[in-house]
């Protein structure tokens, strides 16, 4: 199965929704939400259109309570 991972760099609390990509596999997200819990299971939502794939696709593996955090894609 082929398996690859995203970085994502989140700005909590942002007025205004967006993605922007920063590099190889880098992506910087504009989010509402504050709670790391709201915003770790909103994320995949907002990267899945932006890379092609469905949500479910994304697994969390590092940066749970962090604003940086790492996703593996399978």
């Amino acid at each position: 199965m082929n398996q690859r991972e995203v970085t994502v760099m989140v700005k909590p609390g942002s007025f205004k929704r967006s993605v922007e990509s920063f590099g190889d596999n880098k992506f910087l997200v504009k989010i509402e939400f504050k709670e790391h819990s709201q915003i770790n299971s909103e994320l995949p939502k907002m990267l899945a259109p932006r890379l092609g794939i469905p949500p479910k696709s994304f697994q969390l593996v590092s940066g749970f309570e962090k604003d940086i955090k790492i996703f593996e894609i399978y």
